[in-house]
């Protein structure tokens, strides 16, 4: 079901700030950097040791869900992303088991893969991602 963790979502204000200091910092360096005008987002990917990424995620607009989180959470750790083999499967083994994904989802997502969230609600608090990569 689960292939392994992929990225942890972190929630930014300013995303050029936000890389300066990763990159500055930490050493870390971007692998991707895309917007998604339909999301109303700019997401950067840095690459972590062991194939993990930390995905910087900053709002376009005050309209995006991400400008909404910042604006009752503040800037952090927003989700953890799961990578899985058929997300079309795991969506129907939820709703086995009483779950399910969130409205609207699976989409289409960042880096040509199909995602999907489950409510913070079911998972100990925790937003959690699952996406599956989409053959190129």
């Amino acid at each position: 079901m689960i292939k392994g963790l992929d990225h942890i979502g972190v929630a930014v204000k300013d995303l050029d700030a936000s890389l300066r200091l990763w990159q500055d910092i930490l050493g870390l360096e971007a692998s991707e950097v895309e917007t998604l005008e339909e999301e109303g987002l700019k997401i950067a990917h840095l690459q972590l040791p062991g194939g993990v990424s930390l995905e910087l995620v900053a709002p376009l607009s005050s309209r995006s869900v991400i400008a909404k989180f910042i604006a009752k959470k503040g800037e952090g750790l927003h989700h953890l992303c799961f990578e899985v083999e058929d997300i079309q499967r795991l969506g129907k083994e939820l709703e086995q088991k009483g779950k399910s994904f969130l409205p609207g989802y699976p989409r289409h997502g960042s880096r040509q893969t199909i995602i999907a969230f489950l409510h913070p609600q079911a998972w100990s608090g925790v937003l959690v991602e699952v996406m599956e990569k989409k053959e190129k």
